[in-house]
């Protein structure tokens, strides 16, 4: 038996292949770069937000990220006193 059975074939085009490349031409392939900022900046319009945060991980940068939610909610329920 030599023939695989994909569970998720790759679905790849151009486009992707194009982007990939960018990336590794402009050298931010770690840390996050100008791609990431354009995808959140582009994801935040689309959904009528005003930000948008791409992650890399959902379970480690999950925990960090709900932290950073209630971070904020007590900041902004301070500067409301």
């Amino acid at each position: 038996m030599s023939e695989r059975i994909y569970l998720s074939s790759p679905d790849v085009t151009q486009s992707e292949e194009d982007a990939v490349v960018r990336a590794i031409r402009s050298g931010w392939i770690a840390p996050l770069g100008p791609e990431v900022d354009a995808f959140e900046a582009e994801l935040a319009s689309y959904c009528g937000r005003e930000h948008a945060v791409a992650l890399s991980s959902g379970r480690g940068r999950g925990a960090d990220l709900v932290d950073d939610v209630r971070r904020h909610r007590e900041r902004d329920r301070l500067h409301r006193r």
